[in-house]
């Protein structure tokens, strides 16, 4: 039988070490964020209007190795096609030398991967086994 334990593991402690920066980059510009999420989002509440938003926290990739210099991405999926909510926001985390944050509304993300998906199913023509992945990737050019 295998034992059970509630040891985190590194990848829980440095998801916990990005949401930390993420709830004090928000701080900074008077946004409270919530520690845990409800329902895949982390809740917000601008400190001055009382506005609710919502936020979900990815972290970003350097793509200079990829042949994309100055280019950060980041992984999503095929749900985000759909998350197009006013109310929502993405934060965008890249851990460098400086940390560097992203607050992207969610329309700008929904539209930004269903285009880049139409593209890339246009220019590697659509294959029926790919169309069903459900990788999506959205970029940012610094």
């Amino acid at each position: 039988m295998k034992k059970v334990t509630n040891v985190p593991t590194d990848r829980m402690l440095k998801r916990t070490k990005l949401i930390r920066k993420a709830i004090e980059e928000y701080a900074r510009l008077g946004i409270a964020m919530t520690v845990s999420r409800r329902d895949r989002f982390y809740r917000c509440v601008d400190q001055t209007s009382g506005r609710e938003t919502k936020a979900l926290v990815y972290t970003l990739q350097d793509c200079t190795k990829w042949g994309m210099p100055g280019v950060l991405m980041a992984q999503l999926d095929k749900r985000h096609e759909k998350i197009n909510d006013p109310d929502t926001n993405y934060v965008f985390v890249f851990q460098g030398a400086v940390d560097e944050f992203y607050i992207v509304p969610s329309s700008v993300v929904a539209e930004s991967v269903t285009k880049s998906h139409a593209e890339y199913n246009e220019k590697h023509g659509k294959d029926p086994d790919h169309d069903n992945l459900y990788i999506r990737k959205f970029f940012i050019t610094r």
